[in-house]
């Protein structure tokens, strides 16, 4: 940190407006430490200067608490004369047992805990490089001292640092890193490490509601899930196959047309640059081939040949029969009777490859009634068969399995705008809302980053009665498994939903999505079946690209969104496939011959 105040003050900002956002995430203030080095500002600086500088640095950005290293227990005992803070972890480094052996800590109830870091050469941490952990075998803190151990913690010794120390927090910072920056992925796999399990709730919504016989499998599959998520192996394979099969990445387009068309209606000034990520690229046409690769090699792991899915659009089915043929498994895909003949070419394709379509009869016949179908056929067939469900809806770990597997979506979107921005984010991500899956792998890598403006667009149908807008106008209730914001009557009766697009006509959502508008990290509103079709004939006419009616929906108000904003500022928005399967209802809607 500097000397001058206003860069201190500039810093205090950073710091708060961090804090805030992790608090909305979260649900809760994060602790934040400032690290300090002995002789950290200059070599020359004495002890009193050093606790001014704490004092006035701690004071102007309103910090928890302070990290000291460098310090022996004499020069801290001389620094806590003058030191104003509410707390002190005490750090020492070490390079040999008898480093450890060595250990002195000051007596001071200022120290709440202390930290055990590596030292190489002149250095007394920060490193990036680990040390013998048997060494502290024998070690013992003072009482009820919690200790922090750092020093090239990572995903690979993760699991040795906890099993043969006495840490009680892992002070990880490199080992989170990719190309030294802090990756949110690395950082989520890390603290799932930690843990060992997955989250089964996003704030007060999701859990596990589901018949008992099927239990064991949700256990199963959580165990086999963590298991390989920390393989690199298993990571390295669905890279592989999305590179090599699927065609990731997909491109980050510069719609330069479109934003020149948006430009010609709007304010002087104003019209924000759009940007469209490109998943209508992907072998199948759509997103839904990112979680079809990755549970099927879950389910491969876990030696089930068989598997069973839902779909609405007919996308996940598409991608389901894909990695059936391509993993030589069987497929069953269950599909609302009302969406097997609105998206006929689909249902070709899919027992093309195949796979078998079974039409659900039952309620609405729709993407509602092919889910209930599913979960019918996997309570039947628990041993052999598994559900590659396709959205982040359904029991835990389903909706963290899928947005793991359709993170991918942002974390290209993010670096790649970096990459031809100088570093720079976009003001606004926006995409289509059914289920949701398409929606969190859009969001996903830009949740912690609070400038981004986050916006779903689910289906607002006629805009009356008729509609899938579950987040804008539904309530809490539970459906398919998990506590999730979902349209039912009074009496808790699931509502029949509609909508031009058969893959958002769904009367719940995933609980993230659910979590993310509790909280206000991203805003949910309605796009009406005459706007989704306006906004698939703007991207045609403009750009040459067809989107699915879904991503339409996301077109036409990605681009209201973005005639609000200035000139200057950017927005995404991800074309989650391509519109060929909705040729039939376009011209029919259209009139067309």
């Amino acid at each position: 940190m500097g000397d001058n105040l206003e860069e201190v003050k500039e810093m205090a900002r950073i710091v708060e407006e961090k804090a805030g956002m992790k608090d909305k995430v979260w649900g809760r203030l994060p602790l934040i430490l400032g690290v300090f080095q002995r002789g950290g500002r200059a070599a020359e600086a004495d002890i009193a200067q050093e606790a001014e500088y704490i004092n006035r640095t701690v004071e102007a950005t309103k910090l928890h608490g302070v990290q000291l290293y460098g310090y022996t227990a004499d020069e801290y005992n001389q620094l806590k004369a003058n030191l104003k803070v509410p707390f002190v972890v005490f750090s020492v480094s070490v390079s040999s047992l008898d480093d450890v052996k060595a250990i002195s800590i000051p007596s001071d109830p200022l120290i709440k805990a202390i930290c055990i870091d590596n030292k190489v050469a002149d250095s007394v941490g920060g490193t990036g490089e680990s040390f013998n952990w048997e060494w502290l075998a024998d070690f013992k803190p003072p009482a009820s001292t919690p200790v922090f151990l750092a020093g090239g913690i990572n995903l690979s010794n993760v699991s040795q640092a906890l099993s043969v120390t006495c840490a009680d927090v892992l002070d990880i910072s490199s080992g989170a890193e990719v190309d030294k920056v802090k990756d949110g992925a690395t950082i989520r796999k890390l603290a799932r490490a930690v843990r060992g399990k997955l989250p089964s709730y996003f704030g007060r919504f999701g859990g596990q509601f589901l018949p008992e016989i099927l239990m064991p499998n949700l256990i199963e599959l959580e165990e086999k899930y963590m298991e390989l998520q920390a393989d690199e192996s298993f990571t390295n394979e669905v890279r592989k196959w999305n590179e090599q099969y699927s065609g990731r990445p997909t491109l980050l387009y510069d719609a330069t047309r479109l934003t020149d068309f948006i430009r010609k209606d709007c304010e002087e000034g104003k019209g924000a640059r759009i940007w469209l990520k490109r998943e209508d690229l992907l072998h199948g046409g759509a997103h839904k081939i990112n979680n079809g690769i990755g549970q099927a090699l879950v389910a491969r792991a876990l030696g089930k040949k068989r598997i069973i899915a839902e779909t609405g659009a007919g996308q996940h089915g598409v991608a389901t029969a894909t990695v059936c043929a391509l993993f030589g498994m069987d497929g069953t895909v269950y599909m609302g009777e009302k969406d097997t003949q609105r998206q006929r070419l689909n249902v070709l394709r899919i027992e093309s490859m195949g796979s078998k379509v079974v039409p659900a009869t039952s309620g609405a016949r729709t993407l509602n009634s092919a889910v209930n179908e599913a979960l019918r056929d996997w309570a039947a067939n628990p041993a052999s068969s598994h559900y590659l469900i396709g959205s982040v809806v359904g029991p835990h770990p389903f909706p963290t399995i899928v947005r793991d597997f359709q993170g991918v979506i942002s974390s290209e979107a993010r670096q790649q705008f970096m990459d031809m921005n100088d570093g720079k984010l976009p003001n606004c991500v926006v995409a289509c809302v059914g289920g949701g899956s398409n929606c969190i792998g859009a969001f996903d890598a830009f949740v912690c980053d609070s400038g981004v403006d986050l916006l779903g667009v689910e289906a607002g149908g006629d805009g009356q009665e008729l509609h899938s807008a579950t987040l804008s106008k539904g309530t809490t209730g539970w459906l398919h498994g998990a506590k999730t914001q979902l349209l039912q009557t009074t009496d808790g009766q699931v509502m029949e939903t509609h909508s031009i697009s058969a893959g958002l006509d769904y009367p719940a959502v995933g609980p993230e999505h659910s979590y993310l508008q509790d909280t206000g990290r991203a805003q949910y509103i309605p796009c009406t079946d005459d706007e989704a079709i306006e906004g698939f004939k703007l991207l045609a006419k403009t750009e040459g690209i067809l989107p699915a009616l879904e991503s339409s929906h996301a077109v036409f108000k990605g681009i209201e969104k973005a005639k609000t904003l200035p000139a200057t500022e950017h927005v995404v928005i991800c074309v989650s496939g391509r519109g060929d399967k909705d040729m039939e209802t376009i011209a029919k809607t259209l009139g067309f011959k």
